[in-house]
């Protein structure tokens, strides 16, 4: 009996006959199997495929009117923002006009004098003047 495992194994003649052979056929083609799909199922691929594509085509249309909102949105911000700075110089100018002081220095420079007290008109006449006017 022939030692087939370990150091002192003899190979076994059927083996090497086993390795030995060769092919010789070539590969053959591969199959490739159709799939049948019936009716059915291309109606609901179909219809599926149309519900994905209305989807998106609504995504697309409401990122529309979110950009348009936003922008939107921006350009009323930024005329708000104007019109505060509009406001605010408004204002600044009001309170240089509403100041007796500025308004006293104008009125002196432009030529006008203070009025005295002799030249100041009484409350009685300033009230017959108005019931003339009225008539």
């Amino acid at each position: 009996m022939a030692y087939t495992y370990g150091n002192l194994a003899v190979r076994e003649a059927e083996r090497q006959h086993e390795t030995k052979k060769t092919r010789n056929r070539p590969n053959p083609a591969p199959v490739r199997k159709t799939l049948k799909l019936s009716a059915l199922e291309k109606l609901v691929y179909l219809v599926a495929c149309f519900a994905l594509m209305g989807m998106l085509g609504g995504l697309v249309l409401l990122n529309s009117q979110l950009y348009n909102a936003n922008h939107h949105i921006y350009q009323t911000k930024n005329e708000m923002k104007e019109q505060d700075e509009k406001n605010a110089e408004l204002k600044a100018m009001l309170w240089t006009v509403k100041n007796p002081e500025k308004l006293s220095s104008e009125a002196v420079a432009g030529g006008f004098k203070p009025v005295k007290e002799d030249q100041k008109p009484s409350q009685d006449d300033n009230s017959k003047s108005r019931e003339t006017a009225s008539r």
